[in-house]
């Protein structure tokens, strides 16, 4: 599969209906990603459920301290793609699937002005390479609280993680 293909498969629809299109493309690992904070900055957390052939394959949460909630965003999409790369081949396509407008404009930008002012620069970095490191990639936005069962699921672990820190 070419990285035009697994384009076209992500986009060829709204981004909302990214339900759908893991029901018509059986060979792409789409991961719902999201990241959640009790205050802004606050106790965060993370979640993440990876979906393949239409199947939850996996869910992860985890508690990240106090940060804010665009970090733990971004932090979903490392975690998550740490822990699917380790999984999965980086031949594998891969869609990351987020309410995150943020989170994802970092991962699709060919060009961030003003990269080495953001304090989370190594961060934003770190993201990135894990994500281009998957040769077949592409990312979906969904709106948040809209009812897509997956992203449901990511918010709430996400929103779990943040009340359970480990101890």
């Amino acid at each position: 599969m070419s990285r035009k293909i697994a384009q076209q498969v992500a986009f060829k629809v709204k981004a909302e209906d990214c339900d759908k299109v893991t029901r018509k493309n059986k060979k792409v690992v789409y991961i719902y990603t999201d990241g959640a904070c009790k205050g802004n900055p606050g106790p965060a957390g993370l979640g993440f459920v990876a979906i393949f052939k239409n199947s939850m394959i996996l869910q992860y949460s985890e508690y990240i301290g106090c940060t804010t909630n665009n970090v733990a965003e971004l932090q979903a999409i490392y975690r998550a793609l740490q822990i699917c790369g380790q999984l999965f081949s980086t031949q594998t396509p891969i869609v990351i699937v987020s309410d995150s407008k943020y989170a994802l404009s970092v991962l699709n930008a060919d060009k961030i002005k003003n990269l080495k002012k953001n304090k989370h620069y190594e961060l934003l970095w770190r993201v990135r390479g894990m994500y281009r490191a998957f040769t077949y990639h592409d990312s979906c936005h969904v709106s948040a609280h809209r009812g897509d069962k997956y992203n449901e699921v990511a918010d709430a672990l996400a929103s779990d993680a943040c009340k359970f820190p480990k101890i």
